[in-house]
């Protein structure tokens, strides 16, 4: 993530929740991701590490590899450290935007891209630290589908005043003049379940991204927010829970040249 004073706090402050309640629900897109990851030779980095799941995960498949993990928030790098930092992982302070070294074999980064300012810079610069035949496999979210759930939630920000800027096709029309070709795109699509539409705000809220959002549209468009998506959420009642099938997408881009 950016090294913006806000978000690095904002996502600080959820580290401990965040590994809680969301690494299980986004296992099921890490494990498919990482099945399509082929790096080349050399070290592994993860940018914007988090609880350091996805550190833990490329040591556990390659064990002979430095992995290095970085992420802006003090608080997530000591929670990574505890949960992974062993044998040839490390886990260092230090923005997605700025890789730790040269020569890598591979970037494996997942829910960051959306919330980087500068993509396009970021995009550059992981393409300058890889190997020649160095590859990045890159997990996001795209806008989601109107009858998505969380389609439904980018809905209820609209009405707060937030703009919702496409920038996934100008920043694919980019990726030769980053020094990056796409060799794979598809969507990942995963059942992620909540005991109630009020505990799934919750957790969104204070275990993840709208977070951020919360400390920069102020309480007012917050609970504007909240209001409206509560009063239409869809998510769809199964048994005891509540269910939404989100889509995030996979890129797995190379390194030109």
């Amino acid at each position: 993530m950016s090294g913006d004073p806000l978000v690095v706090s904002a996502w600080g402050s959820v580290a401990e929740g965040y590994a809680a309640a969301w690494g299980p629900r986004f296992q099921p897109f890490l494990d498919e991701a990482l099945a399509a990851f082929e790096p080349g030779l050399g070290p592994l980095w993860v940018p914007g590490c988090g609880p350091g799941t996805e550190a833990g995960l490329l040591s556990e498949r390659w064990p002979e590899r430095d992995v290095l993990a970085t992420d802006p928030a003090p608080e997530m790098v000591a929670l990574a450290r505890s949960r992974v930092a062993r044998g040839q992982v490390r886990v260092e302070v230090g923005a997605a935007d700025a890789p730790p070294s040269a020569g890598l074999g591979g970037i494996f980064s997942s829910f960051v891209l959306q919330l980087l300012p500068d993509r396009a810079g970021a995009l550059r610069a992981w393409a300058q630290a890889l190997r020649p035949e160095g590859q990045a496999a890159i997990v996001f979210w795209p806008r989601q589908a109107d009858d998505d759930a969380w389609g439904h939630l980018g809905r209820a920000m609209l009405e707060t005043g937030r703009e919702r800027p496409d920038w996934e096709v100008p920043l694919l029309a980019e990726l030769p003049e980053l020094g990056l070709e796409l060799v794979a795109c598809r969507d990942l699509h995963h059942e992620i379940a909540y005991p109630s539409p009020s505990e799934a705000w919750r957790l969104l809220c204070e275990a993840c991204s709208l977070q951020v959002f919360l400390r920069r549209a102020g309480p007012a468009a917050a609970e504007r927010c909240r209001e409206v998506w509560l009063a239409d959420h869809g998510l769809e009642a199964r048994g005891e829970s509540w269910v939404h099938r989100p889509a995030a997408r996979l890129w797995v881009l190379r390194r030109l040249g």
